[in-house]
């Protein structure tokens, strides 16, 4: 769920309903991010609804210049209140999870075996490979 910032960063919801101007459906606030650019977003209703880019997002018209294709506004309902939705959400255990060490050990001996997913990967991502390295 995106919080308050003062980075304006990706877990903003102010900085984030700006990047989705005109993206999501108008009176409706970007509440938390899904799936690699989802997003639930809630309505002056209180009715909680599943955002999907790649069926609601706005798309340009090659075929209209400077167009777009109409938007796809059928979003799916998550929850009839925000109440309802907080109740939906579980906390879920993983084994042998370390907060400090995001990877297996099958992970990084796959990076290792090959440079080019390692050198790919991003450098955020690679500091946690390094922690887990070191202490080895």
């Amino acid at each position: 769920m995106f919080g308050f910032s003062k980075k304006r960063d990706r877990e903003d919801v102010i900085a984030n309903n700006w990047m989705y101007l005109n993206r999501i459906p108008k009176r409706s606030i970007a509440i938390a991010s899904l799936n690699f650019g989802d997003l639930l977003c809630l309505y002056p209703n209180g009715k909680v609804y599943h955002w999907d880019h790649e069926v609601n997002d706005l798309y340009f018209d090659m075929t209209v210049r400077n167009g777009y294709l109409e938007q796809n506004l059928d979003l799916k309902l998550v929850a009839n209140s925000f109440d309802e939705f907080l109740t939906k959400i579980i906390k879920t255990e993983i084994e042998d999870f370390d907060p400090n060490v995001p990877y297996s050990d099958d992970y990084i001996d796959f990076l290792m075996n090959d440079s080019k997913y390692f050198f790919m990967s991003s450098k955020k991502n690679n500091s946690g490979v390094f922690k887990k390295i070191r202490t080895f």
